[in-house]
């Protein structure tokens, strides 16, 4: 972020032009304020308290990601409150799970985990459920840092689950579809290929829908992974056709925001949506074919 600010300045210098120099000082206040808009915002949003006990379960997350660096108080902080927020949802999913299915027991599969983060949340922290875990990914290194924590992950893709014997009540999945080539795929195969009825997604918030594909349109020529790449970059209302498109309704959703509402520092709002995300959306979705089964041309 301070080398984005300084190129900011020494573009608006080269040029001599008054909108570089408009964006760097916009860049830098964000750099100023962005960590005490994060903490208002969670407050604000009734998170507060569960961010000191998800701290209490992990305490730093430099290993979340395999080629993203989580470093200093400012990034844990805020990966830990997008996961109160994510925590949260789960929970909600859960009860619904148990409410309808009945089940004294809950299988829960995480699609995309990359470090079981989530699913020792559950296992600390929800103790009214037994609940067993599965972490499935196709990254090699993110299987080898899941089962050095004692829990239990296979390389494979979720849709092939069935070869495994794996018959979830419950699948999870933060922050992955919009790093997928082809989510209608993968969400079409989740409803076709297993028998599990419920499905948890988080993806970024967006007011209006884009295509990511940043290094693309930053002209990057780096190689990059997958993992901090997004393709689609949708709104809720577009995310919920392609849910009900793929066999999904949606019983619950949430926007979680960075921002507050109620404090002066609202005003980070288009900050926020310019160099990170406003926030992030989740739903907890329910298989119902009714739209899908009216499509002719899967």
């Amino acid at each position: 972020m301070i080398e984005k600010i300084r190129s900011t300045f020494s573009e608006a210098i080269k040029k001599k032009s008054l909108v570089p120099l408009a964006n760097g000082i916009n860049l830098f206040f964000f750099h100023l304020f962005k960590h005490k808009s994060l903490k208002q915002a969670v407050q604000e949003q009734g998170l507060d308290k569960l961010t000191p006990k998800l701290e209490n379960v992990v305490e730093n997350h430099s290993e979340q990601f395999n080629h993203v660096k989580i470093e200093g108080e400012y990034w844990n902080y805020k990966v830990r409150a997008h996961h109160a927020f994510q925590f949260e949802l789960a929970q909600k999913a859960i009860n619904i799970v148990k409410e309808e299915l009945k089940k004294k027991e809950i299988t829960i599969v995480d699609i995309g985990d990359s470090a079981g983060t989530h699913v020792t949340y559950l296992k600390k922290l929800i103790n009214d459920t037994p609940i067993k875990t599965l972490s499935v990914n196709l990254d090699p290194e993110a299987i080898k840092k899941i089962k050095k924590k004692g829990l239990e992950a296979i390389h494979a893709r979720a849709e092939d689950l069935k070869k495994y014997n794996v018959e979830p009540d419950l699948f999870l999945s933060f922050q992955t579809v919009e790093h997928l080539n082809s989510p209608v795929t993968f969400l079409k195969s989740i409803t076709q290929n297993t028998s599990c009825n419920y499905f948890l997604i988080t993806v970024p918030f967006l007011s209006e829908s884009r295509v990511g594909l940043e290094h693309i349109r930053n002209n990057i020529k780096d190689s990059v992974h997958a993992e901090n790449i997004h393709i689609f970059e949708l709104c809720p209302e577009d995310w919920k056709l392609i849910f009900r498109h793929t066999g999904w309704q949606i019983l619950k959703e949430n926007i979680y925001r960075q921002y507050p509402k109620k404090h002066p520092l609202r005003l980070l709002k288009k900050s926020w949506a310019k160099y990170d995300f406003e926030g992030f959306y989740g739903v907890i979705l329910k298989k119902d074919l009714s739209w899908t089964e009216r499509y002719i041309d899967w």
